[in-house]
């Protein structure tokens, strides 16, 4: 399972989980839109703590959302952190100097 370095410093929550990981897709060199479903997975939870929390950082801006497109009455969503908000700014700048002690 992941090691997770947020986890040690503000507890072992599905929030906080969920975001490392949107951290880490920050970090990478192209960001990608992540599906929920596999965030939950990735982060050991299940799929509808996830989408709950992730409906949370919706109505937060922490996160965009896109839709995939498709005719199912309730598509699948593809998420990313907010790159236009000022706390996702910093919390980005935290990660990259934690992650540094690692």
């Amino acid at each position: 399972m992941r090691k997770f370095i947020l986890t040690e410093v503000f507890g072992d929550t599905v929030r906080i989980k969920i975001l490392e990981l949107l951290l880490e897709n920050i970090l990478k060199k192209e960001i990608e839109w992540e599906h929920i479903s596999k965030i939950a997975k990735e982060a050991g939870i299940s799929t509808s703590s996830s989408k709950r929390v992730i409906d949370s950082l919706i109505q937060e801006k922490i996160v965009d959302v896109k839709p995939i497109k498709t005719h199912a009455k309730n598509p699948k969503k593809s998420i990313r952190l907010n790159l236009d908000n000022k706390v996702v700014s910093e919390l980005v700048f935290f990660y990259r100097k934690v992650r540094a002690f690692k």
